[in-house]
């Protein structure tokens, strides 16, 4: 998936978590990601911010009930994402990012998970990261199922 230049390390959004919980479009590239991480094709990494906001678009956002979150985020939990805790230079790093870019604190932490790790940010929701010039963006789009 990932070309020889980009690495095989990718950060992802919650945009791209919500669909591997839902049918909608874009959910099998989504699909495809997860599964090329847990086959250690490639790295998958995102703050920890990422569990609050996907538990928030599936119960309130997509209607599921208690049940479903809960088991959705287990299942994120046993994943092999590796979720990184915020850390003072990534509060710098995100705040930066927040105000140069005029972004949500939330987006601004992707990208400087992104911008420390040199990986690529992976979104289906690509307006605000994409204007970001330190990092390498990716849309979902740009993943197809193989």
């Amino acid at each position: 998936m990932p070309t020889e230049k980009e690495g095989r390390a990718f950060v992802i959004d919650a945009s791209i978590a919500v669909k591997w919980f839902s049918f909608e479009k874009g959910s099998s590239a989504a699909r495809k990601l997860l599964e090329e991480g847990q086959m250690e094709k490639i790295q998958l990494v995102a703050p920890d911010l990422l569990l609050y906001e996907v538990g928030n678009a599936l119960g309130r956002g997509k209607g599921l009930g208690a049940k479903n979150v809960i088991d959705a985020l287990d299942l994120l939990f046993r994943s092999s994402i590796e979720f990184v805790k915020l850390d003072k230079r990534m509060v710098e790093r995100t705040a930066a990012f927040m105000e140069s870019y005029v972004l949500t604190f939330y987006d601004a932490c992707y990208a400087a998970i992104a911008y420390e790790r040199g990986a690529a940010l992976i979104s289906a929701n690509p307006r605000d990261h994409r204007k970001i010039k330190e990092i390498i963006f990716r849309e979902l789009t740009s993943f197809k199922k193989a």
